[in-house]
């Protein structure tokens, strides 16, 4: 049975932790064409589904760099949010909605987390995944 003071010092060490920079607090961000756009990221929290933003993060934070936007083509950049490195082979999910359709286009991202493709439409959604990252998601129907 383990007692309650190597309880209480296991909290205190764990909150020490958080609050000293073992978790540090970011945010992912959204470019598009140069521009910060992070208003179209949906849940920009860091509150990891335990129902409170609590600051720690237990996973990182992705962030996307889209170089180009426009109806025929998108081209991007995933990026890790902290050491703005690229993330290769990220999977990336374009959604259009039309007329209670849903069209989607799955991509993986190259060596150097970049990825591009035609379109005939600006995208409605975007979804960005990394293993052990916390998913991006983009909402560009106000666009």
């Amino acid at each position: 049975m383990i007692s309650k003071p190597i309880i209480l010092f296991l909290i205190i060490i764990s909150l020490f932790g958080c609050v000293k920079g073992k978790y540090y607090l970011e945010y992912p961000e959204l470019r598009i064409e140069g521009q910060k756009s992070n208003q179209y990221i949906v849940n920009r929290t860091t509150d990891y589904d335990i129902g409170y933003q609590d600051g720690c993060i237990k996973g990182a934070q992705i962030s996307l760099n889209i170089k180009k936007l426009s109806k025929d083509s998108i081209v991007g950049l995933v990026l890790d949010s902290r050491s703005k490195s690229p993330l290769p082979f990220s999977k990336v999910r374009i959604y259009f909605f039309k007329n209670e359709q849903t069209d989607t286009l799955h991509l993986t991202t190259n060596f150097k987390g970049k990825f591009s493709c035609k379109t005939q439409v600006i995208p409605d959604r975007i979804e960005v995944e990394y293993v052990g990252y916390r998913t991006l998601n983009i909402d560009l129907m106000d666009y």
